[in-house]
């Protein structure tokens, strides 16, 4: 992974233009970098989105860079004059039993704690599931688990972490039997933590859905929401289109429903995006498709889409939101987040204008259901590029993001957008 990255930045580095900030048009929002990763100590490569605790500190991961150049978690601090500061709160070495080269970012419980993942390392090389404490000294690393560690374990650690009530943390991973994709559940004890498989796609042969995708997120009755990359439909292909499922817990152990199947271009979208799910005010879920809904990139593969499902009588209903083109205005999206207007923020991967190094998207709801789309930012190179994490909202409505790539030091950005 870290000499792909390697590989990419470089070529994106041929292609940057010249812009570092920018101003946003009619909307009078500002584009600021906050921090510019140069691949070095500091890390490089900010595949996930960032997490902001009470005090407006941002945390997140980095795939490569470090002390030792397998990634780092990362703290961002703000200053006087509007400056930043980056402290590497851990670096993962090559072989690290605790983890190397995490994608995903890092989740905060209520007394400062953060715990994430990594896709691969960890004792039997498959990923790892891990803690970090604040302490006098520092910051302190736990292993919670090592993944693989029987079979039909999950393993590839892939989306963020979620946590219930009770401290018991969640997530989305690869393996289970035989390989499918499963959900897993972490839980605290006297003696340490113990992990189950909750659920295992591949026990279904792939009609209820293959590979989980992305960050779980859970509804107020305690339901479990997410999306598999393929399975499902097989419009697309043998694989399946992708599909976004519940998971209930029951005496019998967690039940499956399948939300919306998939059927891929040029009506539908497929293959669910890398970021989490969202619900609106009204319980509405809302997500993205990598491709899919219309033809502009690809007739066989369509270039995204936002969708939203409607609880109903009869089960959900799949409206599409927006159909993403090939252009100006982005394509490849990969999550949405709203604000306390309902409005729609997300990053569309590619596309924009210069090298096609993607977009911040705004979508507002109109009447008879109709949104309208706007671009809120562009990037041009060395400002970010390819942004494959999702957004965060402040209090103040401030938006904050990534990018894996870009920036003044190739190895790509931590960013805010202020309205």
């Amino acid at each position: 992974m870290v000499s792909s990255y390697r590989k990419s930045a470089a070529t994106l580095l041929l292609v940057l233009a010249i812009v570092s900030a920018s101003v946003l048009g009619a909307g009078a929002q500002t584009f600021k970098v906050l921090y510019n990763f140069t691949n070095g100590t500091d890390g490089g490569g900010v595949w996930s989105n960032v997490v902001m605790d009470a005090r407006g500190n941002l945390y997140g991961t980095t795939s490569g860079g470090g002390a030792y150049g397998y990634g780092t978690v990362f703290e961002l601090s703000p200053g006087s004059g509007g400056t930043w500061t980056e402290t590497v709160l851990h670096s993962f070495m090559k072989n690290d039993p605790d983890g190397e080269e995490p994608m995903a970012s890092v989740i905060l419980d209520g007394l400062g704690n953060l715990y994430g993942g990594t896709p691969i390392g960890g004792k039997y090389h498959v990923g790892a599931v891990f803690e970090l404490s604040p302490g006098s000294g520092g910051w302190a690393l736990t292993l919670l688990h090592s993944m693989g560690a029987y079979k039909g374990d999950a393993q590839g650690f892939r989306g963020s972490l979620i946590m219930d009530a009770k401290g018991n943390l969640y997530g989305a991973a690869g393996g289970g039997t035989p390989g499918a994709g499963a959900i897993y559940e972490l839980s605290p004890g006297s003696d340490g933590w113990t992990e189950k498989v909750i659920y295992d796609f591949g026990l279904n042969k792939g009609a209820n859905g293959n590979f989980p995708a992305g960050t779980l997120i859970f509804d107020s009755l305690g339901d479990i929401y997410g999306a598999t990359y393929i399975g499902g439909d097989l419009s697309c292909g043998d694989g399946g289109c992708g599909l976004v499922y519940k998971l209930s817990p029951s005496a019998s152990g967690w039940q499956e429903t399948i939300l919306h199947s998939f059927t891929g271009p040029p009506s539908d979208g497929s293959t669910p995006g890398t970021e989490q799910l969202a619900f609106d005010s009204k319980g509405n879920l809302y997500g993205t498709t990598l491709s899919g809904a219309g033809t502009g990139c690809n007739a066989n593969t369509g270039c995204g889409s936002v969708f939203r499902l409607t609880r109903g009588s009869s089960g959900w209903k799949e409206t599409l939101v927006h159909k993403f083109g090939n252009g100006e205005n982005g394509y490849t999206p990969v999550g949405v987040t709203f604000d306390k207007l309902g409005n729609a923020y997300g990053v569309a991967e590619y596309g924009g204008s210069g090298c096609g190094c993607g977009v911040v998207f705004k979508l507002v709801p109109g009447t008879n259901g109709r949104w309208t789309y706007s671009v809120v930012h562009t990037f041009e190179g060395t400002d970010g590029a390819q942004p494959e994490g999702g957004l965060i909202i402040d209090a103040s409505g401030n938006l904050y993001g990534t990018a894996v790539l870009g920036g003044s030091g190739g190895a790509g950005v931590v960013y805010e957008i202020t309205p």
